[in-house]
């Protein structure tokens, strides 16, 4: 009896390898393929239905492995049973080379072990602690005298440089449901892989939303495949008369929120959108009036002798100042002087 363990390695690196949020969502999803590859690999090179005649069962060739034969089934590693040392070799082949045809740059490896079969059991075999923890010890020693996922896109000086990734750029995929931006980059093939990916995973976590809420699926239009559409669908519900943004739902270049009272100052205060990225700097007001001598002999710089601070004096150029700012304390005594 064989114990065969399949796992992915370098997970955070191979979802977070690009700082986009495409190939985050399509790299996520290919990760959950290996138990699907897996239980397709045990059909498809007869493991499954040697499993079924040497215990008695009827012959199912297009039913999936039985579940006596899966020891442990998770996103990133399955541990599953066959019955001889060549089936397990046909198994891990499979699911490396479907990995390296459909998920370029997942890092899978699968390794086995010998485990003693129960006598008097219908051939079953016992998987204890030892038998796990020998198996993920021969897993650890295959890591360290394999190549790298990475040395499989080599490092030409003539190839150009994909975006947002070092690897070399790759052709598109030929696909008519490429996305377009897809297209017209220069991306890696891991990235376009995964790029591609995503649209089928964000179809099937809205699909998974709409069934495990009523809610959700009574408000469908609240749904957006895009991340990107949903600060365009936030603007919308909570802009009430703001300026116009741009593709992506943000607010233009230079634009501010400011805080401005209503009428009268009286009113609760409001947001208001401004235009312009900083407020306009504020001019000095022009002193008029002759200079009054210091005591020293020297000249004080001429005072104000408009005594209306809302009335704009003339300026020697013939221009009109603008009205100043009185401080609390100072409107105070005006007030109490003129009563």
């Amino acid at each position: 009896m064989q114990l065969v363990m399949l796992e992915t390695n370098g997970n955070q690196r191979y979802i977070f390898s690009s700082p986009r949020l495409r190939d985050n969502i399509g790299a996520s999803s290919l990760l959950t393929h290996l138990e699907q590859w897996t239980g397709e690999a045990l059909v498809s090179t007869g493991a499954a239905g040697a499993w079924r005649q040497s215990r008695g069962l009827p012959p199912a060739p297009d039913q999936p492995a039985e579940e006596s034969q899966w020891v442990s089934r998770s996103s990133g590693k399955v541990i599953v049973m066959v019955d001889e040392p060549q089936r397990a070799r046909d198994v891990i082949g499979e699911v490396t080379r479907r990995a390296l045809a459909q998920a370029p740059g997942l890092d899978i490896s699968g390794v086995f072990i010998e485990i003693p079969a129960v006598q008097g059991d219908a051939g079953s075999a016992l998987v204890d602690d030892a038998a796990l923890q020998a198996v993920h010890t021969e897993a650890a020693a295959y890591a360290l005298r394999r190549p790298p996922a990475d040395a499989r896109f080599a490092q030409i000086p003539f190839l150009a440089r994909a975006k947002d990734s070092a690897l070399p750029a790759a052709p598109p995929l030929g696909r008519r449901d490429e996305a377009g931006d897809d297209r017209a980059d220069q991306l890696s093939l891991p990235s376009r892989v995964r790029r591609y990916e995503a649209f089928g995973a964000r179809a099937h976590l809205l699909l998974l939303s709409r069934l495990n809420s009523d809610r959700l699926e009574e408000q469908e239009e609240l749904l957006t495949r895009d991340p990107t559409k949903l600060a365009d669908m936030l603007h919308a519900a909570f802009s009430a008369g703001g300026p116009a943004c741009g593709r992506s739902g943000r607010r233009r270049l230079g634009t501010r929120i400011g805080m401005r009272r209503g009428p009268g100052r009286r009113g609760p205060r409001y947001a208001v959108w401004k235009q312009s990225s900083r407020p306009p700097p504020i001019p000095a007001p022009t002193r008029t009036g002759p200079p009054t001598p210091s005591p020293r002999g020297g000249k004080q710089p001429p005072r104000t002798t408009s005594s209306n601070p809302l009335t704009a004096a003339p300026s020697p150029r013939g221009g009109r100042r603008p009205p100043c700012r009185r401080s609390p304390s100072s409107t105070l005594t005006a007030m109490g002087s003129g009563a």
